[in-house]
């Protein structure tokens, strides 16, 4: 995803003369990110567990809510501070 966005943007910012193209790619990254986690979190489904359940794999559901909480804000966070 990272990849696609940096050449789309890198050939705008190219494109346009512009920095302002490539300067908000890591806040649509970011605000991406936060939206695909707040998705799972809303249909309780957890994505984190698919990607990283061999990492935790003691984790309970809470545990896995909790973790999810807390990427989904501070990819959130992070998209406002860029």
């Amino acid at each position: 995803v990272s990849a696609v966005l940096v050449l789309v943007f890198g050939g705008l910012t190219l494109y346009f003369h512009d920095e302002r193209f490539i300067q908000v790619k890591p806040t649509i990254v970011y605000g991406m990110f936060a939206a695909v986690l707040g998705f799972g979190l809303v249909t309780n489904r957890p994505l984190l567990q698919a990607l990283l359940g061999t990492v935790y794999p003691g984790l309970t559901a809470t545990g896995w809510r909790k973790l999810t909480i807390n990427w989904t804000g501070f990819f959130v966070a992070m998209a406002v501070l860029n």
